[in-house]
């Protein structure tokens, strides 16, 4: 069995550490991210922290998914997302043989490159 990703603890400055977490839903499936937050109360170590104030953590995705379990938006919020600005939405739409990326305003679609008998690989 493989354990799901919870918490990640990396050596920050100051002999503090940058964490970030990942949040599941009953499914099993992420349901938000933190992205990487200063601590300095300690060294990084296994035991899970939790920030006081979730306000702390400076941005956070927001993940939607449809019934089969395909994810369907993501939401970059500023703050800890309770009531934070909305920084971008990507929404993906699925039809039998396709999927429909709709990248937040201002974004690039996603870039298909054909590869060899029809099959397309998706880039960055």
């Amino acid at each position: 069995m493989r354990l799901r990703e919870r918490q990640t603890q990396e050596p920050g400055p100051n002999g503090g550490r940058v964490l970030s977490d990942v949040f599941y839903n009953e499914r099993g499936l992420t349901t938000k991210t933190f992205a990487p937050y200063y601590n300095d109360e300690s060294a990084p170590n296994r035991a899970l922290f939790a920030p006081a104030d979730a306000l702390s953590v400076e941005t956070q995705i927001r993940h939607t998914y449809d019934g089969l379990g395909r994810e369907t938006e993501t939401r970059d919020i500023a703050g800890n997302g309770d009531g934070g600005n909305v920084l971008g939405i990507t929404r993906k739409i699925y039809g039998g043989d396709r999927t429909t990326v709709i990248p937040p305003e201002g974004a690039l679609p996603p870039l298909k490159l054909p590869l060899d008998r029809g099959h397309l690989e998706t880039g960055t």
